[in-house]
């Protein structure tokens, strides 16, 4: 598939604008070709992925049909735009140099596409084989089906919040700030003591009352619901 003419005039008497716009349709099918190997290579690199597969194979298929088909199309539109910018030079008689002007800008787009080949195939593969490692590792209890603990920086003693709980940074750092603002004086200090270790300062009777005062505070702030 290539654009027959450019659309003005003839190009068979002017040798440039012809050999361009040659150039820029093979570019338009040697940069088809170029993203066999850049596909082969993200996936080959990529942890999760395996280049003797289906999926593989399709990934590979179904990007050098999007690609070439759209770099083809491209090549046609971009011919179609830059027709009106140059045809001024063409309705002075200078249909030579309108046709090196339009020629030239489809030949630095076609090579233009042989650079984004390489971020095509980047983001075909990434997006066929997301990496989901990032999201693992920062949430190492999520596959292990375990209560989240929540660390805060203020006094407060560690605590859970429920195994479906997976709360961002800065929603841990909202429970935390709104849990202490919703605690009493005696409550801080016995949380405080709590959290350095100092359980045996505690009396009984705020020890055996401060579990109630904090776990109702966490219903109140919306930890059992992150």
């Amino acid at each position: 598939m290539s654009f027959g003419v450019t659309g003005i005039g003839d190009l068979s008497n002017n040798k440039y604008a012809a050999a361009m716009k040659e150039l820029a349709n093979g570019l338009a099918g040697w940069s088809g070709l170029l993203l066999l190997p850049f596909l082969i290579y993200q996936i080959i690199a990529n942890d999760s992925a395996s280049l003797f597969s289906v999926r593989s194979f399709l990934v590979i298929l179904i990007g050098e049909i999007v690609f070439v088909i759209a770099a083809h199309f491209g090549n046609i539109i971009l011919a179609t735009i830059t027709l009106p910018l140059v045809m001024p030079f063409a309705m002075k008689g200078k249909i030579a140099l309108a046709q090196n002007i339009q020629t030239t800008i489809l030949a630095v787009f076609g090579l233009s596409l042989c650079a984004f080949a390489w971020f095509f195939a980047s983001y075909s593969v990434s997006y066929a084989y997301p990496d989901t490692s990032a999201v693992e590792s920062s949430n190492p209890k999520i596959s292990a089906n375990e209560p989240y603990t929540v660390h805060c920086s203020e006094p407060l003693p560690v605590f859970t919040i429920g195994k479906d709980s997976i709360p961002t940074k800065e929603q841990e750092h909202a429970l935390c700030e709104c849990l202490w603002e919703n605690l009493g004086q005696w409550e801080r200090e016995v949380a405080g003591k709590i959290s350095q270790g100092r359980e045996s300062e505690v009396s009984k009777l705020h020890m055996n009352a401060f579990p109630s005062r904090f776990g109702s505070a966490i219903k109140k702030c919306g930890g059992m619901d992150l």
